[in-house]
């Protein structure tokens, strides 16, 4: 019997901007006979409980999690976010991650200008005490395995990973600038790094933004790499609420 599948559309309005929209495709293989598979399920706009009950949906699918919410304040966990081989950190979350923790820039940089860059490298960054939180010489030796740089300016159970998700980068809205199997090939060390440092994986919808990317081919591409058993969540941006409008204090009169 083949899979079922199922659809979920995540629509989150911003007033005054571009609408943002979240959708994914998932598979489960059901028990069902009779051949027929489930209408569209359609949400739509930011109030209620739509991320909880999503979120429950992928948690019971072992897929993706959703988190509404500021990315840049996680403390624990492993950060993945999208880069080019130019050395360059100017827009997206990049940029934002440039401002707050120069040291993870820093360190890009420098593999920039030493060697090159390449599609499907990653560059990893945390603290030094990361390997010193668990007594295990497992953990530690898993640390001094895994992160290229170290710094004081990250959360002591936080790491960065800067990955090679695209060769290019430009504003040009015709061009798809993330490279899927670059985007492949670094999850798929970032699994290696949550299974050795026995951490989750976060993430922001890579690729997706200036670089143009489908997030369903995206999303599709980072299960596939970190597989099951790493437990991964994206973040998105809170939706906007349209503010009040001020009331005429003479409504009341009319």
């Amino acid at each position: 019997m083949p899979p079922i599948c199922l659809w979920l559309f995540l629509v989150g309005e911003r007033r005054g901007s571009h609408g943002l929209v979240y959708a994914a495709k998932y598979r489960k293989n059901t028990g069902a006979t009779d051949g027929n598979t489930p209408g569209s399920l359609q949400y739509s706009g930011p109030e209620g409980g739509l991320l909880h009950e999503v979120s429950a949906i992928f948690k019971e699918l072992d897929m993706i999690e959703v988190v509404e919410g500021d990315i840049l304040g996680l403390q624990r966990g492993i950060l993945v976010h999208g880069c080019n081989c130019h050395g360059v950190m100017g827009g997206g979350i990049a940029k934002l991650i440039r401002n707050k923790w120069p040291s993870v820039y820093l360190a890009y940089k420098y593999r920039y200008e030493d060697s090159g860059l390449f599609l499907g490298d990653t560059i990893s960054v945390s603290q030094d005490s990361l390997g010193e939180v668990d007594s295990s010489d497992e953990l530690r030796a898993a640390t001094r395995k895994h992160i290229q740089s170290f710094t004081l300016e990250l959360p002591s159970k936080l790491v960065v990973v800067n990955a090679m998700t695209q060769y290019d980068f430009g504003r040009d809205p015709e061009v798809v600038y993330v490279d899927y199997d670059a985007l492949e090939a670094a999850f798929g060390r970032v699994r290696l790094l949550a299974r050795d440092l026995k951490l989750p994986v976060h993430f922001p919808m890579i690729g997706c933004g200036l670089a143009n990317g489908k997030w369903e081919e995206v999303s599709a591409r980072i299960e596939r790499a970190l597989g099951p058993e790493v437990e991964k969540t994206l973040w998105v941006l809170p939706a906007v609420k349209e503010p009040a409008q001020p009331q005429d204090p003479q409504a009341s009169l009319l």
